[in-house]
């Protein structure tokens, strides 16, 4: 089995990313990664910089939500046909506070449905699947059920940097 070169924190002009979808899978396709994750910011709402994210269109709103999953649907098909690359769909919820101990950003991988930077820890902890890593080399098979198996069961996981359209370990 091969390691696969993947990416699970890709911000887009969804939220405060500079680069719009099409053209980041295309970025990342022609530079060979394997599995890539689309985590555009989900603010919370009881601070200012979600409010102010919120105004300014930077977040994914439970309004908004449907379409961005269509559209990470159907640049997921484009990615596998066009790249053989994986995309999981994402968000990376968001809460900042004046107050550093507050303040956290988390990623979840392989949603189906939204969940909300306003609840509890305990609540968006249960649809968690995070690393701590942008680039990140897997030991499985690219499918959603294999990446998420191998991140949970940490069997193998190698971090690399990726520079120029090189990993190196």
């Amino acid at each position: 089995m091969s390691m696969l070169l993947c990416d699970f924190h890709i911000h887009t002009t969804w939220s405060d990313g500079s680069v719009d979808l099409p053209e980041v899978v295309d970025i990342y396709g022609q530079a060979g990664f394997d599995v890539i994750s689309i985590t555009d910011h989900v603010y919370n709402s009881d601070s200012t910089i979600g409010s102010w994210a919120e105004r300014l269109n930077k977040t994914i709103a439970e309004e908004i939500f449907p379409g961005y999953m269509e559209t990470l649907e159907r640049e997921a098909e484009r990615a596998m046909a066009r790249y053989g690359m994986l995309l999981i769909p994402g968000v990376e919820i968001t809460k900042n506070y004046l107050s550093e101990e507050e303040s956290a950003h988390v990623l979840l991988l392989d949603l189906k449905r939204y969940v909300s930077a306003d609840l509890g820890w305990e609540e968006i902890f249960r649809e968690a699947n995070h690393l701590y890593s942008w680039k990140t080399l897997l030991p499985c098979l690219k499918n959603v059920e294999a990446v998420k198996e191998c991140i949970r069961d940490n069997r193998g996981v190698a971090i690399t940097m990726f520079r120029n359209g090189t990993a190196r370990e």
